[in-house]
């Protein structure tokens, strides 16, 4: 009776761990459900309009130049109007809310005022401003648009130069979403969003020549997702019927009972 009740003991101890093993991991992989991943996409903002008119116009006499795959929208007359900046997908994550973050290739260098670098300067530009690293910080309501920057150039105001100025991956502007961008398997996904209001990185990323809340230009947002990717099963996460049959033996080899136990299911037969 002693080797029958410590017998039953061990088995429906190790039962009891299998079944754990075999089931807990199946529990996890339900309440983590996989989200479609990113594959392209696009982002089509303007920044300011009324920045890029007087930029490209009689009295800045400047120019803006597009890199590193940013795309560029001209009128008629050869002026840029606007900008398309590329997702790069393996840096993109957004979760089925709608909310992540969205990485743009891209890069901008606005030039302008030719002849008004200063005294030390005077070939040089009194606005020279170049933005980089463009990401979008999606909430299910607002789209923030962050940048890395440097900014130089000469003060008319004060008749100095402006103390260069850096920032990295600080809030440029902030826009109202009109709907959240949720992923959704095998398709492309759009969004449009008010018009953006400055923020503090941004003054300071053009120089102060505008001030915080001042108006910014909408953006269009266009992401195409792929297959969800299902995620891995962790190691040793489920357990065959015969692997567990193999850890009841196993534990009853250990108490005398394993030839016993093996004999009553027939496996000696």
């Amino acid at each position: 009776m002693r080797l029958a009740t410590t017998t039953l003991t061990a088995v429906a101890t190790a039962t009891a761990l299998a079944a754990t093993s075999t089931l807990s991991p199946v529990a996890t992989a339900e309440e983590t459900a996989p989200v479609p991943v990113v594959e392209s996409g696009y982002v089509s903002w303007s920044i300011k309009d009324s920045f890029l008119r007087y930029l490209q116009g009689p009295i800045a006499k400047g120019s803006v130049t597009a890199s590193e795959g940013l795309e560029t929208i001209k009128n008629n007359s050869g002026k840029i109007t606007d900008f398309k900046f590329p997702v790069d997908a393996e840096k993109t994550s957004i979760n089925a809310d709608g909310v992540g973050t969205i990485d743009l290739n891209g890069a901008i260098h606005f030039l302008g005022h030719k002849g008004h670098g200063g005294e030390a300067n005077k070939n040089g530009y009194g606005l020279d401003v170049k933005l980089w690293d463009f990401k979008v910080k999606l909430t299910e309501k607002e789209a923030v648009i962050t940048v890395d920057y440097l900014s130089k150039g000469w003060n008319p105001g004060e008749n100095k130069p402006f103390e260069d100025q850096k920032g990295d991956d600080v809030e440029f502007a902030k826009l109202p979403l009109t709907a959240p961008i949720k992923p959704a398997v095998n398709q492309t996904v759009t969004s449009e969003s008010g018009n953006g209001s400055l923020a503090k990185g941004g003054v300071e990323a053009m120089m102060g020549f505008y001030e915080e809340g001042i108006e910014m230009a909408p953006a269009s947002f266009n992401v195409k997702f792929g297959e969800p990717v299902k995620p891995k099963d962790p190691a040793g996460s489920s357990l065959s019927t015969g692997g567990i049959i193999g850890i009841i033996v196993a534990l009853l080899a250990l108490i005398g009972g394993g030839a016993f136990f093996a004999n009553q299911l027939g496996f000696l037969k």
